[in-house]
């Protein structure tokens, strides 16, 4: 570990690092690393400064090779320690300018990183009762852990680097050079996986002195680089064996990455011929558990509308993964493609890279198995170098998808009698039930029938809510929505009192399997309720235009108490009569509601005026216009044209009956509430309880 300290907070003074993944970004949408729109990830802690630091040290690799010196610094430490021992290299964190300074450390002179601890644990000070105490400097109890102090102290090591200065300053340093040789190397010809032995010695190249640490076997295929073990140095000298040379003729080399005394040194090369292994591929289905949201593996067999993808792992020939790390199992990882094939035709992509373990996955072909049947997926492993081609195929099924049945209730309020939830409701109070199959897919919605049922008994009417299933992006960074079929029956209300259970269940259909509800609902129905006094008087009005009252009676049961609103409905043949609703406040028994008939008396529409003017005044007016045109003309002819439309007009006023005006005809009545016997509905309802009753109106 870098004895050096990085920021490694997360939100703490506004700092943390940004982190933009486009295709990863949280809760399925893309990160764009906006400022402004907040479309990035803040992380923090030593999981963001490591790798934080490893960057820093890719940055030197790259340095270093560009210079033509080793790409592969060994422990960082060595080099870190030396350069913080050169004049100016470290700068006081809180006196330095941020920038244009030479500074490779910025040592951290105040503070401490002490933190609460639990009592009697290592290191802990004294804590108060029942309470925490902090790390203490064991050698010094008085002193938190650890203090900050001017040069390498234990808060913060060497301090806090300069990237750009540290990079440019790597190759400053100066060790004592050594020199390395491969001694052996057998066999130089082998099988890829054979084994092959291998020892090697460092010494100084001049003086004494013995060099510690370890030897690395580097190959050079095609002009590359793969670590093919590591070897720790006994008295200068390295020994083992290694199954990591990859295929093909290239040379190997020791290397010698240095210590804290002596610098890096690379032997000279061995000839060596790998060649190829068989390989194996393994397929397997990995399908999420909707319980857990883990995914798991799942055999042959897909649920219709599971989230699932295939993954393909290409070992090597006995059947060995090179997963987690090639080091610890001795294998090497597999390179190349695998291609997926679904009955002979190719699959989402078709052909997809391995990772870095040896392994690829096709993750968008859940929504394309939407049939039900059998599925030979087929996986064909390209090879490379080291490995031949293969290809396995696993035979699935897609079978009925799984259900989860539930039911739910709502409008009743709840107690918990000890042993369960039991929902009460007063006698003839209103509530809702519904049910809800769940089908745990991203394909269609369930059809078939949803079946609610009361102490047994089915229950009537259930409307259908299907929602189909949807996915978008694949299965770790898209958005998706199970499929289900709700089901509701109308408002339910039970009149007589009692314990009531209710369940559901679900009949299956083609694509799901049937289910039961996983529990059910009791309901406890009080006699707690009020009623209509039945019946009610029937109500007579004298006359259309008079009103009356008729009284309902309302009555309390089982200390039933509350304000009850009352409405009343006019048949259409009850015209221009209202009755207006009241609210009737029940405090005692009973109480009566006054429901104020009022009716409308025959009236006069509204009278038409036709005397005065009428075509008599259209007539005289037209005359009149007729000879003032004639005169305002000049001409014999045009006198004699008006004074002939002047005669016209003249006789118009004699034929529509001369000047005399004419008596109007009495205005329309209208007949306001017709006398008759009407049948007036009385609605009475009050904490979801509703009650009817009826009664005549005869108005004379």
């Amino acid at each position: 570990m870098p004895d050096v300290s990085l920021f490694a907070s997360n939100g703490f003074n506004n700092s943390f690092y940004i982190i933009c993944e486009a295709d990863a970004g949280v809760f399925g949408t893309q990160e764009t690393c906006s400022l402004t729109n907040f479309t990035f990830v803040g992380v923090g802690g030593t999981s963001a400064s490591a790798p934080t630091f490893a960057g820093i040290m890719a940055l030197v690799n790259q340095k270093m090779a560009a210079q033509g010196s080793s790409a592969r610094q060994g422990n960082a430490n060595y080099v870190l320690y030396k350069l913080a021992a050169q004049d100016g290299a470290s700068c006081d964190s809180s006196t330095v300018a941020i920038t244009g300074n030479s500074c490779i450390f910025y040592d951290i002179t105040k503070g401490n990183n002490s933190v609460p601890c639990n009592p009697n644990t290592p290191n802990c000070g004294p804590a108060p009762a029942n309470g925490y105490g902090v790390l203490v400097d064991p050698h010094n109890p008085g002193n938190p852990a650890w203090l900050a102090t001017a040069g390498y102290d234990m808060a913060s090591g060497l301090g806090s680097v300069n990237a750009a200065n540290l990079v440019n300053q790597w190759s400053t340093t100066s060790f004592t050079p050594s020199t390395t040789t491969l001694t052996s190397l057998s066999p130089t010809g082998i099988r890829h996986g054979q084994p092959v032995s291998i020892s090697a010695t460092v010494a100084p190249q001049s003086g004494s002195g013995t060099p510690t640490g370890s030897v690395s076997l580097m190959a050079a295929p095609a002009g590359g680089s793969v670590g093919a073990g590591v070897f720790s140095l006994n008295n200068g000298v390295a020994s083992g064996t290694s199954t990591l040379l990859p295929g093909g003729t290239y040379n190997v080399t020791a290397h010698y990455a240095g210590d804290s005394k002596f610098g890096a040194s690379d032997s000279s090369p061995i000839q060596v011929t790998v060649g190829k292994e068989n390989s194996e591929v393994q397929e397997a289905l990995v399908g999420l558990n909707p319980t857990t949201y883990a995914f798991q593996q799942i055999g042959s067999s897909m649920p219709y509308g599971t989230i699932f993808f295939l993954r393909s792992d290409v070992t090597n020939a006995a059947g060995a993964s090179c997963a987690p790390n090639p080091q610890q199992t001795q294998v090497q990882c597999p390179t190349g493609t695998v291609s997926f094939t679904n009955n002979g035709k190719a699959l989402d992509a078709g052909s997809y890279a391995l990772n870095t373990q040896g392994y690829t996955e096709d993750q968008t072909l859940a929504s394309e198995f939407t049939a039900l049947g059998s599925y030979a997926l087929q996986a064909q492993y390209s090879g490379d170098n080291s490995y031949n081609s293969s290809t396995a195929t696993l035979n699935a099924t897609v079978t009925q998808g799984v259900t989860d049945t539930e039911i739910d209730i709502s409008g009743l309020s709840s107690m918990y009698n000890g042993t369960t939830v039991v929902y009460v409701a007063d006698s003839g109070q209103s509530f809702n039930l519904g049910a809800v199959v769940y089908a745990w897919s991203i394909l269609q919605a369930p059809t078939g029938a949803i079946s609610i049922f009361e102490n047994g008994n089915p229950l009537s009417g259930i409307s259908y809510t299907p929602r189909n299933g949807s996915i978008s992006g694949n299965y770790s960074t898209g958005v998706f929505e199970w499929a289900y079929l709700a089901g509701h029956p109308p408002p339910l209300a039970i009149d007589t009192p009692g314990n009531y259970t209710f369940t559901a269940s679900y009949s299956g259909d083609a694509y799901y399997v049937a289910s039961e509800g996983t529990y059910s609902i009791p309901v406890t129905v009080l006699d707690t309720t009020f009623n209509i006094s039945s019946p009610i008087s029937n109500l007579t009005i004298a006359a259309p235009g008079q009103s009356g009252t008729a009284m309902v009676t309302l009555l309390g049961t089982d200390n039933f108490f509350g304000p009850i609103n009352v409405t009343c409905t006019l048949p259409a043949a009850m015209a221009e009569a209202t009755c207006p609703s009241v609210t009737a406040n029940l405090l005692s028994s009973s109480v009566a509601a006054s429901l104020v008939i009022t009716t409308t008396a025959p009236h006069p529409i509204g009278a038409i005026d036709r005397a005065g003017v009428g075509f008599y005044g259209v007539g005289a007016f037209a005359g009149v216009f007729l000879f003032a045109i004639s005169f305002a003309s000049s001409g014999i002819r045009r006198q004699r044209l008006s004074l002939g439309l002047l005669f016209v007009g003249v006789a118009l006023i004699v034929s529509c009956g001369g000047g005399s005006s004419s008596t109007p005809p009495p205005p329309p009545t209208d007949p306001g509430t017709p006398a008759g016997t009407y049948t007036v509905n009385v609605t009475a309802t009050s904490s979801g309880i509703t009650r009817t009753g009826s009664f005549n109106v005869i108005v004379q």
